[in-house]
């Protein structure tokens, strides 16, 4: 039994990217401090104030180091969560094609990307993943997690992903095609497998490759197919 095509590599951009925007102010901040010890070299500092000196720059790199590490660590965990969703999309049956890691601009640091399009028979789906613990519940359209509500909606960044999409890849895709915006769970931590908010889907691992294939579709050709598929790649290159 043949699989859909696959390409990219899923997490690849957070962990890239994600390292460089962790880290770069702990580089500045040794950078910062390395200059300022270079200038206060020849300059004679009493020992209780080089002590104190000394120990509020350790001090410092250390809650900086630490910080760093946590922030990666919560990087890495978004990375493991594309993986095990790319595992899943791997399975989709053939005709169907699926992108990883998709530059959402030009911009090289700072745009962002989807995390997955799936290039359904005849519809377009972003996935955006989330890898939260949970428990996670929706009420009147609003994400909460262990009971809090969370400070960006992910709902509204799969909305806007899709919109994006579609403007992206307007040139390419035949008139009615649906870009639908989803957000899954790589954690399976929402308390209900699926739930619907407006035009985009909210559900947990387990189910996404059941909601994929249960949407109803207008088949487009292949030569449509591999113009949004070359368009898609295009913006990784």
């Amino acid at each position: 039994m043949k699989n859909a095509q696959v390409y990219g590599s899923p997490g690849i951009r957070v962990r890239m990217l994600g390292l460089a925007a962790i880290y770069w102010p702990y580089l500045l901040f040794l950078l910062l401090i390395g200059w300022m010890l270079g200038c206060i070299v020849p300059i004679e500092i009493p020992s209780p104030v080089a002590a104190l000196v000394l120990l509020a720059i350790a001090f410092l790199s250390w809650f900086l180091s630490k910080s760093c590490s946590l922030r990666f660590s919560l990087f890495m965990k978004g990375a493991r969560g594309e993986e095990l969703v790319a595992q899943q999309l791997a399975f989709l049956p053939a005709g169907w094609s699926v992108v990883h890691s998709v530059p959402r601009s030009g911009i090289i640091y700072g745009g962002g990307d989807y995390d997955h399009v799936v290039v359904a028979p005849g519809a377009i789906y972003v996935i955006e993943t989330k890898n939260w613990a949970g428990p996670v519940t929706i009420e009147n359209g609003n994400v909460y997690v262990g009971g809090r509500p969370t400070s960006h909606s992910p709902i509204a960044q799969a909305r806007q992903e899709a919109i994006d999409l579609a403007a992206f890849l307007q040139n390419v895709v035949p008139a009615g095609t649906p870009v639908a915006g989803i957000v899954c769970f790589a954690s399976n931590g929402l308390a209900e497998d699926c739930v619907r908010v407006d035009d985009t889907v909210v559900c947990n691992l387990r189910v996404l490759c059941d909601v994929l294939r249960n949407g109803k579709y207008q088949p487009f050709d292949e030569n449509h197919r591999s113009l949004i598929i070359d368009r898609l790649l295009s913006a990784s290159r």
